[in-house]
């Protein structure tokens, strides 16, 4: 549920004993209230509070809020009882809160407001082949094992061609349409490319593995500027690999040999770094895929077969997978990428699969297995999934080729 006008002076702190802090004009009221509702209600039966989820129910069977549903709220906020609210918060911070619990209070009470519950449910998970273009060759519309693959916003589809050391761009079809560099050092020109992000301004973003620096053109694929070079110290690189952009344009590097992630400015001034070569949290193996979910960074640590989740500061979060071939473990992750919906997407090279998880961590589904048909993959290293529709591009690198899945009719 969420309030249609949220008010703007409740707030609320949770610390880990579960003790709830709660300022705002309006408690005198609220709180007396809830103390009432504490001392009338019944306990909550041992198999603990569930609610539907459809957002057309309050916490309780009744038709309307209560005084009942906000205590059930409260007690689901601090922890105090084995309560499981499946229902829309009502704060829209998507975990339940204290000021859910005084938001459906206040309008039990008649203290004012509505509860205008939104629910987002997630759309289904793209996975019905649609179509694939590409062959082993050196022609237009040829790869030599792609690696990247990104979508701008007018639907050009950006193709990283690795062993040819060049751009390819199509329609969202396959249909060529562009392709920009060749073998070498200079401005536009390449060594073993590996991935490729466009920014909110439609810029085109190419780690340029081998020559250990990240390019930037425009969206034809106009030479703008580089930086990084070869080395160990903030701003140099070993092996330029996944690349991540956040919200204020910030851009995230693996740099793969140095088992380490350079936080960069849009200009290519160092910012921060974190990582060196091992096993446990913060560490890694060999990391490749990059990807940012409008909060976190996500680190494919490629050879430790896990995501490691980040903070944009590089504090440690989580880890999502382990080493296996089951749902829920991977086999060195490359590429990664978010859906609308906010799950996952990883490209498994060693699974020749794409894995889906939800924003949890929890394994959804895959998409593909070992082979060459339609549907098929062959060591995938770069995924993609379209905002607009759910969509998902792969490059399916031992293939050779580019497939496309959309949504069951």
């Amino acid at each position: 549920m969420q309030l249609a006008s949220p008010s703007e002076d409740i707030v609320n702190t949770t610390t880990p004993t579960h003790r709830t802090f709660l300022r705002g004009k309006n408690l005198n009221v609220l709180i007396p209230a809830l103390v009432a509702a504490l001392a009338a209600t019944v306990a909550l039966p041992a198999t603990g509070l569930t609610a539907q989820g459809d957002c057309g129910q309050p916490v309780s069977t009744g038709n309307a809020p209560t005084a009942s549903d906000a205590l059930r709220t409260l007690q689901a906020s601090v922890g105090i009882a084995e309560c499981e609210l499946s229902a829309c918060d009502v704060d829209g911070s998507c975990t339940i809160t204290a000021s859910d619990a005084l938001r459906v209070l206040n309008v039990a009470t008649g203290q004012g407001g509505e509860l205008a519950c939104t629910c987002n449910e997630a759309g289904p998970v793209c996975d019905t082949f649609e179509l694939t273009w590409g062959s082993r060759g050196g022609s237009v519309g040829q790869f030599a094992r792609p690696r990247g693959i990104t979508v701008n916003g007018d639907g050009d589809v950006y193709v990283v061609d690795s062993q040819l050391h060049r751009m390819q761009v199509f329609d969202l079809d396959g249909n060529f349409t562009v392709q920009w560099g060749s073998i070498g050092q200079g401005g536009g020109e390449f060594d073993r490319p590996r991935s490729v992000i466009v920014d909110a301004d439609m810029n085109v973003w190419v780690s340029d593995r081998s020559n250990h620096r990240v390019q930037k053109f425009g969206p034809a694929g106009q030479f703008l500027f580089e930086f990084g070079d070869i080395g160990t110290t903030p701003g140099l690189f070993n092996q330029t690999q996944g690349i991540a952009i956040d919200d204020n344009g910030d851009l995230y590097i693996a740099d793969m040999l140095n088992s380490r992630v350079q936080k960069m400015s849009p200009d290519g001034t160092f910012i921060r770094q974190w990582g060196s070569f091992g096993v446990n949290n913060g560490q890694f193996r060999m990391p490749r895929g990059m990807a940012y979910d409008g909060t976190n960074i996500y680190v494919g640590d490629s050879d430790n077969s896990r995501v490691q989740v980040f903070d944009t500061d590089g504090n440690y979060v989580r880890t999502i997978g382990s080493f296996g071939a089951g749902a829920g473990q991977l086999n060195q992750p490359r590429g990664l990428a978010f859906d609308a919906d906010g799950r996952l997407y990883v490209a498994e090279l060693g699974n020749h699969r794409i894995q889906v998880f939800d924003p949890d961590g929890s394994s959804v589904t895959t998409i593909g297995s070992f082979g060459f048909q339609n549907g098929n993959f062959n060591a995938p290293r770069g995924v993609f999934v379209r905002p607009e529709d759910g969509t998902v591009f792969v490059a399916d690198t031992d293939n050779d080729r580019v497939q496309r899945f959309g949504c069951a009719p």
